[in-house]
């Protein structure tokens, strides 16, 4: 039998054997805080005792089951109140569970990293273990972002046929741990499904007092020191230059660009999708991707949301095989239309950041409609992609 299949199964019996304990706990309506008090132990044990029982995937059950002490705890104390026979149809599951995460796993921690597999559409279970190696992460590079932002403004080109971007993105309050580190905050490049470049993607500042893409209005002060340099064929690294520890030294870093007759709006022999993507190589605690597109470019779309992993990738944004596409249970959510629906705790003063987009491209910011991906804790490395597909060239055009 699959592990899966024997999870379940003990799953569920041990499920029917903790549910005829708390049924047989002698209080009026049997909620978790008057079997605590009867049976004098704490509250969220018992809770979580209670929860389990009311879980209907036999895995997640799994998630919430107490650990061996806190289980011989409840077992103790509701022995003095519940007949032996009830108590005794416990040991069996229980037994059988131990054998399972000896022979599959060898400890408990390892074992819910096995379940991890078929929870992952559940955010608690994988923000859980995202938020564990955000924390390594931080000790392990020496840096952290409490936000990383990529917004993509989408708008018909003159061109026919094609589109231009307004590229907003940067890092919100990123804190060195450690000395004399640079940091890469972006590696930009554009182009078709395959890989390719193929558009002339020219940027130009959105700033058009300024010679780089920072946004100082939006930047803290002191601004950040910002290096551009040559990465891989058709990139760019946009690189923080060293800086203070700590919070004293936190930094947020908005930088904008357009690039005009950027990609193709229709389907063809080199797209057949169009991707907004957030490369991931900071930790941070959440990442807001936005694709933020002209109402007469492609109609309401339905985005979906990948991640893929940037282990073992030979290119900053993989394709074909090198794809190995991670589980995650957050997706796209269309916001509505507008400045007025983009304000979040997580990135200050984005509604006036997304005006003074319009503002300078002369675009009509209520004609734009918003969807946007938000994930705590998002993992590195890899890349988050916005996909949605094109549609066929209209005949004559």
């Amino acid at each position: 039998m699959e592990l899966r299949k024997q999870v379940e199964s003990v799953m569920l019996r041990l499920r029917a054997a903790f549910a005829g304990i708390l049924e047989s706990v002698p209080t009026r309506n049997g909620r978790p805080h008057e079997v605590a008090e009867l049976l004098n132990l704490d509250k969220q044990l018992v809770w979580k005792i209670s929860r389990l029982v009311k879980t209907r995937d036999p895995v997640m059950m799994a998630r919430h089951l107490p650990g061996p002490t806190a289980i011989r705890r409840f077992l103790d104390a509701a022995q003095l109140h519940v007949a032996p026979r009830v108590i005794d149809a416990i040991h069996a599951p229980l037994e059988d569970l131990n054998e399972l995460i000896r022979v599959h796993a060898g400890d408990r921690a390892t074992f819910e990293m096995l379940l991890s597999e078929w929870c992952s559409r559940e955010p608690d279970a994988a923000v859980t273990h995202r938020r564990e190696a955000f924390r390594g992460n931080s000790c392990i590079w020496g840096v952290q972002a409490r936000t990383k932002l990529t917004s993509m403004f989408l708008h018909p080109s003159s061109e026919d046929g094609v589109f231009d971007i307004a590229i907003i993105a940067g890092v919100v309050d990123l804190r060195r741990l450690r000395l004399n580190l640079p940091w890469v905050i972006a590696r930009w490049a554009v182009s078709d499904n395959d890989g390719e470049v193929r558009f002339n993607a020219d940027r130009e500042p959105l700033d058009p007092e300024s010679n780089d893409p920072l946004l100082r209005r939006f930047c803290s002060k002191p601004l950040p020191q910002l290096r551009i340099v040559n990465g891989a064929p058709g990139m760019l690294e946009y690189q923080l230059a060293p800086g203070a520890i700590g919070n004293s030294g936190a930094v947020t870093c908005i930088y904008g660009n357009i690039v005009r007759r950027v990609a193709s709006c229709y389907r063809d022999e080199h797209n057949e999708f169009n991707e907004v993507m957030a490369a991931m190589s900071t930790p941070c605690e959440v990442l807001v991707l936005d694709q933020i597109v002209h109402e007469s470019l492609f109609g309401r779309i339905k985005p979906d949301l990948l991640v893929y992993s940037g282990l073992n990738a030979s290119e900053q944004y993989p394709r074909g095989v090198t794809r190995v596409q991670l589980p995650v249970a957050e997706q796209v959510e269309y916001l509505g239309k507008g400045p007025a629906v983009l304000p979040t705790p997580h990135v200050p003063r984005y509604r006036e950041l997304a005006e003074y987009v319009f503002e300078r491209t002369g675009w009509d910011g209520s004609r734009f409609d918003v969807y946007r991906a938000e994930m705590r804790y998002p993992p590195i490395p890899s890349t988050v992609v916005m996909q949605h597909a094109l549609r066929e060239r209209p005949a004559g055009r």
